[in-house]
């Protein structure tokens, strides 16, 4: 064994190192970009000063701007990749990035663009969906 643990199920919780638990924080945090939801699944583990998130968003788009809060704001900035993001109904799978800034506890998910340039605007309808898990220093 290398000394890193991993995470282990028991029952129908995942802990990660030392048996921390996962924090449910999907009714706290501030989510934009839906109307209405498919699926909310939004945790994350503390382990030491860095943040792991597992994001599990689905739904019907409002809004052009796709972002949500988390507890901690970030040490560093950050920019994780790459992420399963689909749009306008299921018509396009995309990849993309979840990003943060110093001192900011909001992450900013952008898409790849039909011109493969990395965009953080969205189609305002249809089903949007984010799904992944990056983490970041606190």
């Amino acid at each position: 064994m290398n000394g890193l643990a991993s995470g282990v199920f028991t029952g129908d919780t995942l802990l990660g190192v030392n048996n921390t638990p996962w924090v449910d924080y999907s009714q706290q945090s501030t989510i934009v970009g839906w109307t209405s939801f498919t699926n909310k699944i939004l945790e994350y583990v503390r382990i030491g000063n860095v943040l792991f998130v597992n994001v599990y968003i689905s739904g019907t788009s409002n809004s052009t701007a796709t972002s949500i809060t988390l507890p901690y704001v970030a040490k560093a900035v950050s920019t994780s990749a790459p992420l399963v993001q689909i749009q306008n109904s299921g018509a396009t799978f995309i990849g993309g990035a979840a990003n943060i800034t110093v001192g900011s506890n909001v992450i900013i998910f952008s898409r790849w663009s039909s011109t493969s340039v990395l965009t953080s605007a969205w189609t305002a309808s249809g089903t949007k969906l984010i799904q992944g898990q990056f983490f970041y220093e606190i």
